[in-house]
């Protein structure tokens, strides 16, 4: 059996198949948890671009498509080092994709250009595994990127990756995305 990751585009009036781009071939991670997938990731789309994360051959890719499912750029984001596969999803911000990819052997968040897929930062987080998405919401009327996990809640100034605040009380391994009601923050 090939093993393959791809991005799927479905007609939602029919449930037909649109169109299918093989990102990566091979090299995909066994070391899952019985409730991950090789797709948990879900896509992030500015109206132009879909936006896909993947782990394989033991590094974070990050490729863009356009509407059609053609491939704009794929970058390698960085290594990673697997104790239950990736599950974060990219979030869209101005002209930026924001991720997170925190695992065992020294984590990270990083921004990349929307528009060529360039690192426009990047930050080391805890050596912790986690599997949580980013988040940006306004608190206090300030754009804020907010990430659970590594046994915090973190908020990041999503324009440059520079640490906000950060408070005990999630658990390490974070899956969820912290949602906002006015100025309170729940993860």
């Amino acid at each position: 059996r090939a093993e393959s990751q791809s991005v799927i585009c479905i007609d939602r009036a029919n449930g037909n198949e649109v169109w299918r781009t093989e990102l990566h071939k091979g090299k995909l991670e066994n070391r899952t948890h019985k409730e991950n997938t090789q797709a948990s990731s879900t896509l992030a789309c500015d109206g132009e671009r879909l936006y896909a994360l993947f782990l394989n051959d033991h590094h974070i890719w990050a490729t863009a498509l356009d509407m059609n499912g053609k491939e704009v750029w794929k970058k390698d984001i960085g290594g990673f080092s697997s104790k239950f596969g990736f599950s974060s999803s990219p979030a869209v911000y101005k002209s930026m994709i924001l991720l997170a990819a925190d695992h065992q052997k020294g984590g990270f968040i990083a921004a990349l250009d929307r528009k060529d897929g360039k690192i426009v930062w990047r930050k080391s987080r805890p050596s912790k595994s986690s599997y949580a998405s980013p988040r940006v919401v306004t608190l206090g009327g300030k754009d804020q990127m907010v990430l659970g996990g590594c046994n915090f809640l973190s908020s990041y100034d999503p324009m440059t990756g520079n640490e906000l605040w950060k408070v005990k009380g999630t658990a390490e391994a974070g899956v969820g995305t912290p949602v906002v009601l006015d100025d309170i923050v729940f993860a």
